[in-house]
């Protein structure tokens, strides 16, 4: 449960409407209405009764409103003494990323800025590539690394965000391994069908892999859906069906000899890895370094 999901909901409570909420919290509404729907994940029950207008609570809303009221005034409160006792740059610097690059880039990218910048603490919160992209806006999080598809409009708030490229990555189709060879190939002949494993719908790496496919989407049976990457290449790994993968991801795989690329002109996209700050932003010293040294040292191939 992230602290952002209760502040948005007592946005709600207030306002008794998404429209509203969203706007008092500078949010999209569809970024504000995943706030909402994770909460309720997390609650196992709905908060709010969508069919009236305005919304209203449901008990289950009702009892939860006192208690996350409560919960951020307290927390708010010990926020603001903390920094007052230990000072504005104490606090460790806030990078969001997504769970694929927080596991397989973000810390050996951070070696190197650590052997120039010199010791910064930090706190790594792996999410939603989505989510990430809001929480640098509403300046929830210091820093953003993401993967960006150089082809498309960026994510970026229409100008709040500023970006500097890291590094290159690629998006493109794996296969497991069965006795040396691919288990299952591509490109698959006319009125046949592969099975699949593939990221959500409503995942950035989903769209991703929808915009890829296009008009021979329904050739593509998914046997296996996850928005967690890692899990992804473990289940085209162990043979669940093929399966569209970051080469970061995908490369150690590869190397132990249980995935091979599957190189189909047309089916991989080249990604850039990007680092991520409010525009304009001048409010704390690490934040210029690890920029600076970011632009020094940008366009690595991985």
């Amino acid at each position: 449960m992230e602290l952002a999901w209760l502040e948005s909901f007592v946005a709600l409570c207030e306002h008794e409407s998404f429209t509203r909420a969203a706007q008092s919290q500078h949010l999209s509404q569809p970024a504000f209405s995943r706030r909402i729907n994770g909460l309720e994940r997390w609650a196992g029950a709905r908060l709010f009764d969508r069919s009236t207008y305005p919304v209203s609570l449901t008990a289950a809303g009702t009892a939860l409103r006192g208690d996350a009221t409560f919960l951020l005034n307290a927390l708010s409160d010990t926020r603001s003494r903390l920094h007052a006792d230990l000072g504005e740059l104490e606090r460790p610097l806030r990078i969001a990323t997504s769970h694929s690059l927080a596991v397989h880039f973000f810390p050996t990218w951070w070696q190197k800025v650590l052997s120039t910048v010199g010791p910064v603490n930090i706190q790594v919160l792996p999410m939603d590539t989505f989510d990430a992209y809001d929480s640098v806006i509403n300046g929830e999080c210091d820093l953003l690394v993401a993967h960006v598809d150089p082809d498309q409009r960026p994510l970026t708030g229409d100008g709040q965000l500023e970006s500097t490229t890291l590094a290159a990555d690629s998006f493109g189709p794996y296969s497991a391994v069965v006795d040396g060879r691919p288990k299952f190939a591509l490109p698959i002949a006319s009125g046949e069908t592969v099975l699949t494993v593939s990221h959500g719908a409503a995942a950035y790496l989903g769209r991703l892999n929808d915009r890829i496919l296009a008009a021979t989407r329904g050739r593509y049976i998914t046997v296996a859906q996850t928005d967690l990457t890692a899990a992804a290449a473990r289940l085209v790994a162990a043979g669940v069906g093929a399966g569209w993968l970051l080469a970061t991801v995908a490369e150690d795989l590869v190397r132990e000899g249980m995935l091979v690329p599957l190189p189909v002109p047309g089916t991989t996209k080249r990604l850039d890895i990007r680092l991520h700050r409010r525009a304009g932003y001048v409010d704390d010293s690490r934040v210029d370094a690890v920029w600076t040294f970011a632009q020094t040292d940008m366009n690595v191939d991985l």
